[in-house]
């Protein structure tokens, strides 16, 4: 459930996750939609959640099954120019697919609401010191200092690009390369916040 104010004690809680970003919810997601007995603390330093980012990437077997419903966009061709010459390739076993985060959340946000496993605390800002260490997922991402005394830091690996929403073609995926920069990985509304980092769930 999504409560008002920080737990009185963490004695309850087999994980306590800081950054109730992609990592936090879908860890939290899983818990649910397996049904694991687990009890798990998210903790997000933002008061609300609101469109920051799209993530983009291939779809293959390793994508949750409820993810697959909450897809974007897909996109089953790609164009690529590389200065010299355009070159576009069929992907029908593999597409190429946007996710954005506005509806990710809001799927997020309502499968915790009915949740007794996941409790998700919001405008929080928690430090890693404060709490169990074995019990800790530090989920706030590579901008932070890693620290090599926790026993969780992830990182991601992608560009961030800032796009009018209208900039997403409908059919084929299109980019032109630069010759020191490889392909996007995913791509940040321009409303956006400027601090907002764009993450890729697969590169």
């Amino acid at each position: 459930m999504i409560l008002n104010s920080p737990p009185a004690h963490y004695t309850q809680y087999d994980k306590i996750i800081i950054g109730g970003g992609v990592f936090g919810l879908s860890y939290a997601l899983a818990i649910i939609e397996h049904d694991l007995a687990q009890r798990v603390l998210i903790i997000e330093s933002r008061t609300q959640y609101y469109h920051d980012r799209n993530w983009c990437f291939w779809f293959d077997d390793d994508v949750p099954d409820y993810v697959s419903d909450l897809i974007t966009q897909t996109y089953q061709y790609s164009s690529f120019d590389d200065g010299n010459e355009q070159h576009t390739m069929a992907h029908f076993e593999m597409p190429y697919c946007r996710l954005a985060s506005s509806t990710f959340y809001d799927y997020a946000l309502t499968k915790i609401e009915h949740s007794d496993s996941v409790d998700l605390v919001l405008g929080w800002q928690a430090y890693p010191e404060e709490f169990p260490l074995e019990k800790l997922l530090d989920a706030r991402g590579a901008w932070q200092k890693p620290d090599k005394t926790k026993n969780m830091i992830q990182a991601f690996v992608g560009l961030t690009v800032s796009v009018p929403e209208h900039a997403y073609p409908p059919v084929l995926a299109s980019v032109t390369l630069p010759r020191t920069v490889k392909v996007p990985a995913c791509a940040k509304p321009d409303n956006a916040p400027s601090h907002m980092k764009a993450m890729a769930s697969k590169g």
